[in-house]
């Protein structure tokens, strides 16, 4: 397994429809493989020196105690839950403008995207695909799987993108 260096480079435009999200599945499976400090960086959540500091000082904080940034308020929750979708190999979508299939909300109903807090984007890759804050969470995605009788994909999108759709 290879690790990229960190780069300025911007990853893909963020998917508007499902056709460009299905491209975009594709592109992330040719990205390379980047850890938590890379994805930081290039979110520009923390700076290249700091990231060099915490590895030189406390390399474990970016492995096995990664949730100590959020508490000790290095990175914000939602920063961090990106840069966990991105080593991770989540699409990332415009949840303030993704073209939502005409039957997304009957396959999730309001209430039910409310309660999670999640878009529901439509059909596609033989899953329905669900816009999360927090798409790695395995709880959600079998929850929603559960709800929705369809084998879920988590995508992620920004929170305020997504309580602004669910309003």
């Amino acid at each position: 397994m290879s690790f990229s260096p960190v780069s300025d480079a911007q990853p893909e435009p963020c998917a508007r429809n499902l056709p460009e999200l299905v491209a975009a599945v594709e592109a992330v499976r040719r990205r390379p493989v980047i850890d938590l400090g890379q994805a930081l960086v290039e979110l520009r959540a923390i700076d290249p020196d700091t990231l060099a500091r915490l590895r030189r000082d406390d390399p474990e904080r970016l492995r096995a105690r990664a949730h100590e940034l959020v508490e000790q308020v290095l990175v914000s929750e939602d920063d961090f839950q990106r840069a966990m979708a991105r080593v991770a190999g989540v699409v990332e979508v415009d949840a303030a403008r993704f073209e939502l299939d005409r039957h997304a909300f009957e396959v999730l109903s309001m209430r039910e995207a409310r309660w999670h807090d999640v878009l529901p984007l439509g059909p596609a890759l033989d899953h329905f695909v669900v816009a999360s804050w927090k798409p790695t969470s395995t709880d959600l995605q079998r929850q929603l799987s559960t709800v929705t009788s369809h084998a879920v994909l988590l995508v992620w999108g920004q929170r305020e993108a997504i309580e602004g759709r669910l309003a």
